[in-house]
């Protein structure tokens, strides 16, 4: 009898938190719709008939979802609402589950990863809704990227490898930017697999990216002057050069980190007073890596760019801050660390050693070749 009543608890529990990230999913689509707008020739009809210029063509998940409602009459306004509405649901719904799935549940209850979870939808409202440069245009991909990011975080989490490539090939459909995904598998399993196991689906997850990614743009884009849909050039100048420009104004960089709600300063207070568990530590190298490489290919001052990395980094500050309120060390149980880890583990070891150093050194070195 008590396990009853304790399970209808549960599940009237959950409806209600559904309901309540249901709510802040409609009011976030609602004020997306208000305060953002389509860029030119990339309108919600464009994407569903495959006729958007390269590279928004080669991202063709949720067109594909489209198409079978398409056929029902809806409009292509009326399906991008609604899946942008799922989609910001189901993130907030993966937010929840990431933060519940922290080893010590007390500190972590379900109200504090209730607020936790609308915080980090308020994070991505400083990018996505106010913002005067170029973060505001309306894209369907934005959102469900970010989703499939922090799936496949707690997919690895929870040791579910299977349903992780199942979902990586989805992000990877969806949108290019899911080379991320391959840098938390690496610094979250490299020590803790076999290493024949960890280098064959390592293998596997990077031969799927430059599959699906290559034919994709040889097949939907036609070959556009892209790679995997991936661009270095805008009207024929590097991106590179026109990051760096952006960066040179001081305050250019006070608005970046403005817009990415001063959390890396959180993070470097937290680090300093080492509240951040190793592996966040080395999550956040790898989001510097990827940093290093939007400096090429992605512009800085479309800060819907760091949407992804923004979301991490609020995830390990989020932990960060719990331990430090605690005063103890509350982190995700992970497998145990295997002594016996492979030649790649060593060098991610140097790398991590000199971390700084080699991303300065590589960024200065590719910028330098380009201008050659």
């Amino acid at each position: 009898m008590s396990n009853s009543i304790t399970e209808k608890k549960e599940l009237y529990s959950r409806i209600e938190i559904d309901c309540l990230f249901l709510l802040g999913a409609v009011i976030f689509n609602t004020m997306r719709m208000i305060f953002g707008y389509f860029y030119q020739n990339l309108y919600p009809e464009n994407f569903l008939n495959f006729t958007a210029h390269a590279p928004f063509v080669n991202r063709i998940l949720l067109p594909v979802i489209w198409n079978p409602f398409a056929e029902f009459g809806f409009s292509a306004l009326d399906l991008f609402k609604f899946f942008d509405i799922i989609f910001t649901f189901l993130l907030l719904r993966e937010l929840y589950n990431v933060f519940m799935l922290l080893e010590k549940p007390s500190a972590c209850s379900k109200i504090c990863s209730c607020v936790a979870s609308i915080v980090g939808l308020l994070v991505l409202g400083n990018i996505y809704l106010l913002d005067s440069m170029q973060s505001a245009y309306l894209y369907p991909f934005d959102i469900p990227s970010i989703f499939f990011l922090v799936l496949c975080y707690r997919l690895l989490v929870e040791r579910r490898l299977l349903l992780f490539v199942v979902s990586f090939i989805l992000a990877t459909l969806n949108r290019e930017s899911s080379t991320i995904i391959i840098g938390l598998f690496f610094v979250m399993y490299h020590n803790r697999l076999q290493p024949k196991k960890f280098l064959s689906i390592l293998f596997f997850l990077f031969a799927i990216y430059l599959a699906l990614r290559t034919s994709i743009n040889l097949v939907i884009g036609k070959g556009a002057p892209s790679t995997m849909g991936i661009m270095f050039k805008v009207f024929g100048i590097w991106i590179a050069n026109l990051n760096l420009s952006f960066l040179t104004h001081y305050k250019n960089c006070f608005y970046l980190l403005y817009k990415m709600s001063f959390l890396p300063l959180a993070y470097v207070l937290l680090a300093i007073h080492k509240k951040i568990p190793s592996l966040h530590k080395d999550i956040v190298l790898v989001l510097e890596l990827y940093m290093a490489m939007l400096f090429f290919c992605g512009i800085i001052y479309e800060m819907r760019c760091f949407a992804e990395v923004l979301m991490l980094l609020y995830i390990t500050v989020v932990v960060g801050f719990l331990n430090a309120i605690n005063n103890k060390e509350i982190d995700f149980n992970l497998p145990e660390i295997n002594t016996s880890a492979p030649v790649l583990s060593q060098l991610w070891i140097f790398f991590t050693r000199h971390a700084q150093l080699l991303i300065f050194t590589g960024v200065a070195t590719g910028f330098l070749i380009l201008n050659y």
